[in-house]
């Protein structure tokens, strides 16, 4: 293979390496595209046939890696082996790879030790084939169903809450019934995408959305007693950009909640004030959710421990989270756990400011040891799941609507 000269992307000087994230082309005419949105992969090399050598890149803060997605074109049918030269956050998550544009994900078929470095190996089955961390959830798609979304006569409000750093529009959207007196109606706080990565998060929240402007009957009597308030993506900025866990400025937003700067985490300070503001009418706020994904196999709750919540909270708590194990087992009350956590982050914060339950809802991203899907990795329909059934132990438990 004729070399081509070095290049210098993200510090490493170790390969020939082949393009930057821009979409070059190998020699034997492998493409790997990452000019589109959301995709992230610092460098890339075919150092042999078939044989590719692939970089990680940083969040703004410059450590943390883990997030990649990009494409590999015009190889179909030919058996691929990749190669990490940097260590991805998770080093026993196999990656996911669609063929249809993102509509299905599945994980290739197992991870390998290459010389102490990461490998992996997949034959793509188109020429357009996707390869990504976490299936992915992107800001076309949420902006595609909000579109959606927002004809429906049970979104009852749709604005732009806030703008990122770098000026993406943060949307906050009311779910509720218009129909039924709104002073009569408790509120329920649920934000998601604080971490990039974690694209379950999203697919929970979709799930749960789709059910709750369902025609299911609980549905529909829950919104005639609550009224969701929702901001499905708290960190736009590195969802397009396809940062792993942190914001333009660095930060974890996710530890930004107790004091958060208007200029450095602008998306938490007006979530922050929103909620606030919220908390000062008569209507109760029964809880505020963050919806997160885990990079286990294991879908869980966890929430404040014993001694920095209420006892009567922590003991709702633990039935709240038995009641989704029994609606969808896939939910594990025995590895959810309440942790001493403080107000700087989400869960913690809806507890300390707002007086209310805080929790953060974990989505499973490997397979798990337990349930109806034990040894199968985790999937969309089954993430969407999740949020759903969270949606229907809310309204059992928190309003007394019984199931359909």
């Amino acid at each position: 293979m004729r070399l081509l000269p070095l290049l210098t992307c993200a510090g490493f000087l170790t390969v020939p390496l082949l393009g930057c994230s821009d979409g070059s082309t190998g020699p034997e005419g492998h493409r790997i595209v990452t000019n589109f949105e959301g995709a992230r992969l610092a460098a890339f090399a075919e150092r042999s046939e078939g044989n590719l050598d692939l970089i990680l890149g940083r969040d703004a803060d410059g450590f943390i890696r883990g997030w990649y997605s990009f494409r590999v074109r015009g190889s179909r049918g030919q058996p691929l082996n990749f190669r990490w030269l940097n260590q991805t956050a998770n080093p026993d998550q196999r990656p996911v790879v669609s063929s249809d544009g993102g509509e299905t994900w599945e994980r290739v078929d197992e991870m390998a030790d290459v010389g102490g470095l990461q490998a992996f190996h997949h034959t793509p089955r188109s020429d357009d084939e996707w390869v990504a961390y976490q299936p992915v959830y992107s800001m076309t798609r949420w902006r595609d169903r909000l579109g959606e979304m927002e004809e429906h006569p049970f979104v009852t409000r749709v604005r732009v809450l806030t703008r990122s750093l770098g000026g993406r529009a943060v949307h906050h959207l009311e779910i509720t019934d218009p129909g039924s007196p709104e002073e009569e109606k408790a509120l329920v706080w649920l934000v998601g995408r604080q971490h990039p990565a974690e694209t379950g998060g999203s697919w929970m929240l979709e799930g749960l959305m789709d059910w709750l402007l369902s025609d299911d009957p609980q549905a529909r009597m829950l919104l005639q007693r609550a009224a969701f308030q929702i901001i499905p993506i708290l960190n736009p900025d590195g969802v397009v950009r396809g940062d792993h866990r942190t914001n333009l400025m660095g930060l974890d937003l996710n530890r930004a909640w107790l004091s958060p700067h208007p200029e450095r985490t602008p998306t938490i300070h007006a979530a922050t004030q929103a909620m606030l503001a919220s908390a000062e009418g008569d209507r109760p706020i029964v809880l505020l959710a963050d919806f997160q994904t885990t990079g286990t196999g294991t879908s869980q709750i966890l929430h404040n421990s014993a001694e920095t919540t209420s006892p009567e909270l922590y003991q709702e708590m633990q039935e709240f989270i038995a009641l989704m194990e029994e609606i969808n087992p896939e939910w594990s009350l025995s590895s959810s756990s309440g942790a001493a956590m403080g107000p700087e982050r989400a869960r913690g914060w809806g507890y300390f400011a707002l007086n209310t339950h805080g929790m953060t809802a974990m989505a499973g991203s490997q397979a798990p040891t337990y349930g109806p899907h034990a040894g199968e990795f985790m999937t969309v329909p089954r993430t969407k799941a999740l949020g759903e059934a969270f949606g229907k132990a809310v309204a059992q438990f928190f309003f007394d609507v019984p199931p359909s």
